[in-house]
């Protein structure tokens, strides 16, 4: 019942092409792009927090209630911070 809150990898992030393109089924182009149209339309929605890397990633997710985000499969997982699985 909390409100998510997302986080994104950098633009360059292979990671979040990777998953924009298997989740969102967009480049990571368009993604930003619907973000900054939201911005200029007084919309009360936001674009997610951008982290620069799996471990800020997981950082903020292990530090914001309600906090979610995505990482690459191989990056370990310290307690209190659960994976989901997504599959392409």
């Amino acid at each position: 019942g909390a409100t998510a809150v997302p986080v994104d990898q950098s633009g360059t992030s292979p990671v979040r092409n990777a998953f924009s393109q298997a989740v969102l089924g967009m480049p990571v182009a368009t993604a930003v792009q619907y973000w900054q149209k939201q911005m200029f339309e007084a919309n009360p929605l936001r674009p997610p927090v951008v982290k620069g890397s799996d471990a800020e990633v997981i950082a903020f997710v292990a530090e914001t209630p309600g906090a979610v985000g995505y990482v690459s499969k191989a990056t370990a997982l310290p307690a209190g911070v659960k994976a989901l699985a997504v599959i392409d």
